[in-house]
Parts: C-alpha cells; sequence; structure tokens
C-alpha cells in the first residue's frame, strides 16, 4: 500500500498516479530515479 493508492479510484488522476506510486516506491532505493518520477507525475497532472 502506498500513500497514492486513493488516488486510483479517480478517473481524474489516471494522468499519474502510477508514476506518483512508483515515485514513491523509489526513495529509497535510488533517490534521483524517485525526483525524476516526482517530476514527470506533476507533468502530467491536468
Amino acid at each position: 500500500m502506498t500513500n497514492f493508492d486513493y488516488l486510483k479510484k479517480e478517473k481524474k488522476f489516471s494522468d499519474f498516479v502510477d508514476i506518483a506510486i512508483t515515485a514513491e516506491k523509489l526513495i529509497n532505493v535510488d533517490a534521483a530515479s524517485c525526483i525524476l518520477d516526482c517530476r514527470r507525475a506533476m507533468e502530467n497532472c491536468n
């Protein structure tokens, strides 16, 4: 379970929720990739 799982239920968040979840999972493994995915998620927000 992640902090963003609840957003998967809402269609309006579908553009970025999967990227946000991936970013969260990467924070302890690869911080640089996490940062890039955070940016990608925010760029996909409408």
